[in-house]
């Protein structure tokens, strides 16, 4: 690790090819639990690119360790909130106009104003994954100002791409028809790999629900903890934190189900699937609020079905693509602790059902992954 007065750079554990095209992956996000950038960036690699990820340290989040492409972290002032993201994407800027590229891959709105700042005065191309419809979070329906700050954002920086894709149709159909820019299609999809090598990092004779991914607002977590009140024999094992992980500490106690809920705290991409193996039923229960979430494909989803495990979901389009078409769980059309409860007895009680979508699931794994949707990658950097 090389340190600078204003950044950290980390070295690949390979010696890159400095003749190569360069591509910068611009992200806010934790990259020892961001796969979806891990593998663009390989697949970049495997397309010709030489590949450097540029982050900032925030939220307590720990550095990455090497990877097979450079890294360069900037140091910040400040951690989180609008002063994180102000001076992020200036020194973004500022990085990007002194630092020639080939292309720069912006992660999600909150790195595009500067990456199109930067696209003004330098020459390069601009490309955008939209992770998810980012005004419509849940963490900006009641904070009106805030969210008004980022559509006016995305409405002055989106237009200015010149290739753009996303994890679903339904977002990309709205980006499409808001701004006139055509968005692929690239789903977050798990890479092609056996399981048979995984051996599950939990070993626990009760039946086993499992949730992974950010513990944030609206995900169903604080009505699963209440479910499993009405349960017996089961342990619920929560891989992740975020924003509201002292709430569901809280209110494990309160429920007073301490000793049927497992948290991990955050786990390395590599990690994790021992512990989506370990599990009987995966968990992907959305609240309705916003389109962020009511059109989202969460990437778990397609981790359950490699794992050849059901999942139990929410009942919204993009989902209901996957896990109603393909027969691998069941979804809900709301999330009342008691409906959730009854879901899961009768995900645990109905054997035959039960090994049919585990069946189901296996099933679809083999069409759910990473490779299938990689031609489009290539489309949107090569052509």
């Amino acid at each position: 690790m090389k340190k600078q007065l204003f950044s950290y750079s980390i070295s690949p554990t390979q010696s890159p090819d400095f003749h190569l095209p360069l591509v910068r992956i611009c992200l806010t996000g934790d990259m020892n639990t961001d796969y979806r950038v891990h593998k663009t960036a390989m697949s970049l690699m495997s397309m010709g690119y030489r590949v450097e990820c540029v982050t900032a340290q925030c939220k307590a989040v720990r550095l990455p360790s090497s990877k097979p492409y450079s890294i360069k972290v900037l140091r910040l002032m400040f951690r989180n909130g609008p002063l994180f993201y102000a001076e992020f994407n200036l020194r973004l800027w500022w990085y990007l106009i002194y630092n020639p590229s080939h292309t720069v891959l912006s992660i999600d709105l909150d790195t595009l104003t500067g990456c199109r700042m930067a696209k003004w005065l330098g020459r390069f191309r601009l490309v955008f994954d939209s992770h998810e419809y980012f005004p419509e979070v849940p963490e900006l329906q009641h904070r009106p100002v805030v969210k008004k700050v980022w559509q006016w954002l995305e409405r002055h920086t989106i237009g200015g791409v010149d290739r753009a894709y996303t994890v679903c149709g339904s977002i990309a159909d709205i980006y499409q028809k808001k701004y006139g820019v055509p968005f692929q299609v690239v789903r977050n999809l798990p890479e092609l790999k056996s399981m048979t090598h995984v051996q599950p990092a939990i070993v626990d004779s009760r039946f086993k629900l499992v949730y992974q991914g950010a513990i944030n607002k609206g995900r169903g977590i604080v009505e699963t903890i209440r479910a499993l009140a009405y349960l017996d024999n089961v342990l619920l094992v929560i891989v992740g934190s975020g924003d509201e992980t002292e709430l569901v500490q809280r209110e494990v106690e309160r429920v007073g189900v301490q000793h049927k809920v497992l948290m991990t705290g955050r786990i390395p991409f590599d990690e994790l699937p021992a512990y989506t193996l370990s599990a009987d039923v995966g968990l992907c229960l959305l609240e309705n609020i916003g389109l962020n979430y009511y059109y989202s494909l969460p990437n778990r989803i397609f981790d359950f079905a490699q794992a050849g495990i059901p999942v139990l979901a929410s009942n919204f389009p993009e989902i209901r693509k996957v896990v109603g078409d393909m027969g691998t769980g069941l979804l809900l059309d709301d999330l009342n602790p008691e409906t959730i409860a009854r879901a899961i007895e009768q995900l645990r009680g109905d054997k035959v059902a039960y090994q049919m979508m585990c069946d189901n699931a296996i099933k679809a794994s083999r069409e759910l992954v990473w490779e299938c949707d990689l031609p489009v990658l290539r489309n949107v950097f090569n052509r």
